[in-house]
């Protein structure tokens, strides 16, 4: 078996150069998911770019109407933010929800979206709000979607995400994030839901809603029937088993004849209750 090689750069530039020269690159940020394959990695013959000793990319700001995240900011130091539970609150809330303590204390932002586990917690909310990445390598620097990031993976083998861009949540919108996990603490997603709607306050109406559930394709799935259900309606117009009809649609086009379909049609009704609640208790109107 090959010795798994394992570079330290100082500087970004540095990186960059060793992303261009090599051909089988990881890159190891917090390290919580890709130590789990390094027996694969050596067999592979991989080199490991570790970003320990890179710094200036661990900041959390808001410029203007988009908050910008460094992609070696945790998960812990995003749950925990002010900023970020202000102005991007699902995040906020999906951030508390990955893994354990100590997973949440390593894990990076950067290194979730790069990784992009189907069931990753952070990605429906990052789809939903229509976040950006800043992504760089050897031939300069692009801002990208998250969700063409996702899909186009290949082409963004060799670039490092140095900072995450989302825009900010405005009064007239609500945010949600929710997950179904076999056990409360250190659990996996069985499905998860991110959601971000702009409603009009002066009577409830929904302009736009965008939905995304995670867990049942290699990349997020956009629930494009419920955001068609919902778009127009007021909140007190809506009807909740259409709304339920809506979702288990969007679950069986995705995984039809699944073994867990049965369990995520009646799963993500569950996720879609708790955000009508959040949205009748905020996008209520006088």
């Amino acid at each position: 078996m090959s010795e798994l090689k394992v570079y330290t750069p100082g500087e970004v530039k540095e990186v960059l150069k060793l992303l261009h020269d090599k051909e089988k690159v990881r890159i190891l940020a917090g390290g919580t998911d890709l130590l789990l394959e390094l027996i694969k990695l050596k067999r592979e013959g991989c080199v490991l770019i570790d970003l320990s000793r890179i710094e200036g990319l661990e900041y959390i700001e808001k410029k203007d109407e988009e908050l910008e995240i460094g992609s070696l900011v945790t998960f812990t130091d995003i749950h925990d933010n002010p900023v970020i539970n202000k102005y991007a609150p699902a995040l906020a809330a999906a951030s508390g929800q990955v893994g354990s303590v100590q997973i949440r204390n390593r894990a990076t932002i950067g290194g979730n979206i790069a990784h992009a586990s189907p069931a990753a917690d952070s990605l429906p909310v990052l789809l939903a709000a229509g976040a950006r990445i800043k992504v760089l390598n050897a031939a300069g620097a692009e801002t990208v979607l998250v969700e063409e990031f996702l899909h186009n993976k290949d082409k963004y083998r060799n670039h490092l995400i140095t900072a995450i861009l989302i825009p900010v949540k405005g009064d007239n919108m609500i945010d949600f994030f929710g997950k179904v996990a076999y056990r409360r603490d250190v659990a996996t997603a069985r499905i998860n839901m991110g959601v971000r709607t702009v409603y009009q306050p002066e009577n409830g109406k929904i302009i736009k809603a965008s939905i995304f559930l995670g867990a049942l394709s290699k990349t997020g799935v956009r629930a494009d029937l419920v955001e068609e259900y919902l778009t127009g309606k007021r909140v007190d117009e809506l009807e909740r088993e259409r709304f339920f009809a809506a979702l288990r649609e969007t679950v069986d086009k995705s995984i039809p004849g699944r073994y867990s379909q049965p369990y995520k049609r009646r799963a993500i009704c569950g996720l879609g209750d708790d955000f009508l609640q959040e949205l009748q208790r905020e996008g209520s109107y006088e």
